[in-house]
């Protein structure tokens, strides 16, 4: 009889989940594999409309859901820690418990070692700071709930403070830059404008006037990852909800005080950094054989079957895989749509693998892109079709909704939208 194998999972974002997801689909029910699954935190997060929690449209609870309601009858074990090292010669992976997370693998020790046979790596990626001095330290970042939740009360503390202020104090207060133009930068721009514009108006009439949105952009049009008709169309509805834009300008230093572009310095209390990101660090990756990687996202290269050369029980896909389309010899995209399907083949492939058939390529044809700039305001290429405005923007509620995961996280992201279109979005602070 054929020994079981063991299938480590590192990191549950969409490439990690999917991939579990389909191998639970392939091997329910079968004895021929046990699943490891290894993440930060217990739940997964629905990272897409992360901007949506950082200004008040949506609470946090609306787009996370819990790894322990995912099915749960292929899942041999789930540890909440962090991987401090993966040896792919000796085919081991070091996991650093989280505090007051217990795992039997992990039991009362704070760090452990998880041997595997198939090893699936999809940790994701981080913030990329170019090196700019004091982003790091001063800027607030959205790529976690934490981020969000960091952006939505700095929004708020922002004002109440402003209210006791006159000047270059207040100016500072509640003038809110947002370094990138990519599709979270202007989302958030587009958010955080009818944010200011409505709910924080009425909560302070006697200052919300002097508030400003600014997005500095280092290229010359918005979202330059797809084509110009989306630049054109992100400038015209920014401008209508009074966001500033400043092209070809690059942040060379970010302090307590503000930003600078070059010698020029914009006060801001508020500097906010999606300028670009970056696949998280390798360095806890070792072997005899080295670990090539792209230069400026520092994506790990993999082949066709989205095996490390060298490795081929090692599979890394989402963000952390830097997987080249045949056509155009170009990286796919650090996106949702790519890292969901990379799952799904990586997970059949494993099968194959194991069930000793061929393995099949990555291959992908871009669905479409849609971004949302505010209430009433998004744009989508659907199929080759581009259109914008309120029909766009239902769309992308749509679109967003059935790839929720989960009943209660689809009702209640659905109960939340409903209710916002009827009452003010909420102004708390998290």
């Amino acid at each position: 009889m054929e020994r079981t194998k063991h299938i480590v999972i590192l990191g549950a974002g969409f490439a990690g989940l999917y991939s579990y997801l389909e191998l639970h689909a392939i091997f329910h029910k079968s004895r021929k594999v046990n699943i490891t699954l290894v993440n930060k935190n217990d739940y997964f997060l629905f990272a897409p409309m992360i901007h949506e929690v950082a200004t008040g449209n949506l609470a946090p609870s609306s787009i996370i859901q819990s790894i322990r309601t995912i099915p749960q009858c292929c899942l041999n074990e789930f540890i909440q820690g962090e991987v401090v090292k993966v040896d792919l010669d000796n085919r081991s992976v070091g996991i650093r418990r989280l505090k007051d997370s217990l795992s039997s693998t992990c039991d009362a020790k704070d760090e452990c070692v998880v041997n595997y046979d198939y090893l699936i790596m999809g940790l994701g990626s981080q913030a990329h700071c170019f090196g700019v001095p004091g982003a790091r330290e001063f800027g607030l970042t959205l790529k976690t709930l934490r981020d969000a939740k960091l952006i939505k009360n700095r929004i708020i503390q922002n004002f109440e403070r402003a209210q006791h202020e006159t000047g270059e104090s207040r100016e500072s207060s509640l003038t809110f830059v947002i370094v990138g133009g990519g599709p979270t930068g202007v989302e958030l721009a587009g958010e955080i404008s009818d944010l200011i514009n409505n709910e924080l108006a009425k909560a302070f009439p006697d200052i919300a006037h002097f508030a400003k949105v600014i997005i500095i952009h280092g290229k010359d049009a918005l979202v330059e990852q797809v084509d110009s008709w989306f630049a054109n169309k992100a400038k015209e509805i920014l401008n209508k909800k009074n966001v500033t834009i400043r092209y070809s300008a690059r942040v060379t230093r970010v302090d307590e005080g503000g930003v600078y572009i070059g010698d020029e310095f914009i006060p801001t209390r508020a500097p906010i950094w999606t300028a670009g990101v970056k696949a998280c660090d390798i360095d806890i990756v070792s072997g005899g054989l080295k670990v090539e990687t792209e230069p400026i996202t520092g994506r790990i290269k993999v082949n066709s079957y989205l095996q490390i050369p060298g490795h081929e029980e090692c599979f890394v896909i989402g963000d952390q895989a830097c997987v080249v389309d045949k056509e155009s010899g170009q990286p796919y995209p650090m996106r949702a749509q790519f890292a969901v399907r990379e799952g799904k083949v990586v997970a059949r492939n494993i099968s194959s693998l194991i069930a000793k058939k061929p393995l099949r390529e990555f291959e992908w044809r871009d669905k479409g892109f849609i971004v949302s700039l505010g209430k009433g305001g998004a744009l989508a290429d659907s199929f080759g079709v581009k259109f914008s405005g309120p029909f766009a923007w239902w769309l992308y509620r749509t679109v967003y909704l059935f790839k929720l995961i989960g009943v209660r996280m689809k009702l209640r992201t659905a109960l939340e939208w409903t209710i916002n279109l009827f009452t003010p979005r909420d102004i708390s602070k998290l």
